[in-house]
């Protein structure tokens, strides 16, 4: 279910939408909720008139919303409010909305924790978080652990994860990128520290 802030965007957009002069150049919203403001992504598949962009950026000003233009399927032009982000188990994730995040919020914290109970990390353990993403589980576990690598399969997420860490003040994290359905000591021969954890 749409949680209620993101519902509310709806029937505006909706209204804006009517009045394009070629509605069929939209191609899809996608809305996104980071702990700051939602977050809208107008997919158009043709350039938006200067007028219906002047709309759309007026209303994500008086809205409160982070409004993102994507006229090709790999390019997003945020054109109004800051960089989106979630905060989960006391640290903060900065995100784009083409990344894969945990689509219900309240779900992913109770996930995280649960695996933090689990896992019950302690200060000497080191741990490996395989299809680490932006650093979700990564990050948390980081704060309870002595060390902790992630790997990835897309390079972009990694990047992300590293600077994740970074702005989480987290130095006893590592991020790797690396084709998770193939054998890794195959692949990370030169990553020491990765195949110590394989």
């Amino acid at each position: 279910m749409l949680d209620d802030r993101l519902n509310a965007l709806i029937p505006q957009l909706r209204s804006i939408f009517a009045d394009f002069k070629q509605p069929a150049m939209l191609g899809h919203l996608e809305l996104v909720l980071g702990d700051a403001e939602p977050v809208a992504v107008i997919r158009h598949t043709k350039p938006l008139t200067d007028k219906d962009q002047a709309r759309l950026k007026d209303y994500a000003e008086q809205a409160g919303v982070t409004l993102y233009f994507m006229p090709e399927a790999n390019q997003l032009d945020r054109v109004v409010g800051e960089q989106p982000f979630y905060s989960e188990v006391g640290v903060k994730l900065p995100f784009l909305p083409s990344h894969f995040i945990q689509v219900n919020q309240a779900i992913n914290a109770r996930m995280v924790a649960q695996a933090l109970e689990w896992l019950a990390p302690e200060s000497n353990d080191r741990v490996l978080d395989l299809f680490c993403g932006l650093g979700n589980f990564t990050l948390p576990l980081a704060k309870q652990s002595a060390h902790v690598v992630g790997v990835e399969g897309v390079q972009d997420m990694v990047d992300w994860a590293a600077d994740n860490a970074k702005l989480n003040g987290l130095s006893n994290v590592e991020f790797y990128q690396a084709n998770l359905e193939q054998e890794l000591s195959q692949q990370l021969g030169h990553h020491s520290n990765l195949i110590r954890f394989c």
